[in-house]
């Protein structure tokens, strides 16, 4: 959640026109939106694990345009935008999708709960860290590469526990 608050910030800082960044911003909230209906349909015909590759890979693509950011240019503005508002439904949908696929019945509530609870300490404690990086760096940039890492992390964890799960 966090790479969207500051992601007019970011554009902003860089130079970007404040009225091309809350557009890109609004175009991120409609990929979001369309990410949220696309999350659902993939995982339902590819499967949660395939469905995780693709999702992950817009939302690690997205962070990796936005350290792009310095280079001023609107068009991977908007190509961030989108990839990471697409690729962003994993925090809302996938999450109660990977509590139903790695839990059972009977403990889908408790595992959903726990699951919610990580993600909003996550959005919790990663809160200050834009602001904090651009401190040290003078840039909101290299914060994206932070996410970007963070998320590939979290892709190969959650595909190691889909894995494990399977056997």
């Amino acid at each position: 959640a966090t790479g969207f608050t500051h992601l007019m910030t970011l554009y902003m800082a860089e130079g970007m026109d404040a009225m091309r960044a809350a557009a890109a911003f609004s175009l991120c909230g409609l990929a979001l939106m369309a990410g949220k209906f696309a999350c659902g349909a993939l995982c339902d015909k590819l499967g949660s694990y395939r469905a995780n590759y693709l999702l992950f890979g817009s939302f690690i693509l997205g962070c990796a345009l936005c350290v792009l950011a310095p280079m001023k240019s609107e068009a991977l503005m908007l190509a961030s935008s989108v990839f990471l508002g697409f690729g962003g439904s994993l925090n809302t949908v996938g999450i109660s999708i990977w509590a139903a696929d790695l839990s059972t019945q009977e403990r889908y509530e408790s595992v959903l709960r726990q699951f919610q609870a990580a993600y909003g300490l996550g959005g919790l404690v990663m809160s200050f860290l834009p602001g904090a990086i651009a401190d040290l760096t003078g840039s909101y940039a290299p914060a994206y590469a932070l996410f970007a890492a963070l998320l590939a992390f979290s892709l190969f964890t959650l595909q190691s526990t889909y894995r494990l799960a399977r056997k």
